[in-house]
């Protein structure tokens, strides 16, 4: 049974060779889901765990209060985006 830790390579993919500590969080949020890491126990402990521990550490993103949401804007925009593609 192999124990994986930030210092441990990447054994396979696109960032092979990369020491987990390095490996984007979107990557492992990704290997995470796939339903072939079954195959992989260890390493799917080691990710579940780097991702709990980023979860408590990501500070919460809060709007200032005197700012309107940019929300509907900003998808409105992405619309009018869509529609040049036409």
């Amino acid at each position: 049974m192999k124990t994986f830790t930030d210092s441990t390579l990447m054994p396979f993919g696109k960032h092979k060779g990369m020491p987990l500590g390095e490996v984007p969080e979107g990557y492992l949020r990704w290997l995470g889901a796939q339903d072939w890491m079954y195959e992989q126990r260890e390493l799917g402990e080691y990710i579940e765990a780097k991702l709990q521990a980023a979860k408590v550490q990501a500070p919460v993103k809060r709007q200032p209060s005197n700012t309107k949401s940019r929300g509907p804007r900003l998808k409105s925009s992405f619309k009018d985006f869509l529609k040049t593609l036409d």
